[in-house]
C-alpha cells in the first residue's frame, strides 16, 4: 500500500493477525518505508492466537518530507492492516 503524504505529516499503523484454520502460528513481517525509500519502521511476530492489535497501536511516525510511503506486509497469516493519514 503506498500514500501520498504532505510535509510533517504523522502516520499511524495499526494491524491485526491470526494462524490459519490448519495452523498452530504464523509469521507477520511489516515495514514503513518514508519518501526516501529508508525504513522508518519494523516489526516481526510469531502469532500463535488472534490479536487486534498485536501491540498497542503503534507510535505514530512523524514524516518530514512530502512524497509517498510504502506499507509493506509480509506474512503467512490470515490479517488486517492500516495507515492513518490524517
Amino acid at each position: 500500500m503506498t500514500s501520498e503524504v504532505s510535509r510533517g505529516t504523522i502516520i499511524t499503523l495499526d494491524f491485526a493477525a491470526t494462524p490459519m484454520p490448519d495452523r498452530d502460528a504464523c509469521e507477520l513481517a511489516i515495514t514503513l518505508l518514508g519518501t526516501d525509500g529508508v525504513t522508518i519502521y519494523s516489526v516481526t511476530e510469531s502469532v500463535t492466537v488472534a490479536t487486534w492489535p498485536t501491540t498497542p497501536r503503534m507510535p505514530e511516525l512523524f514524516q518530514e518530507e512530502a512524497g509517498s510511503v510504502t506499507l509493506e506486509i509480509e506474512t503467512d497469516c490470515s490479517y488486517a492492516a492500516a495507515m492513518w493519514l490524517p
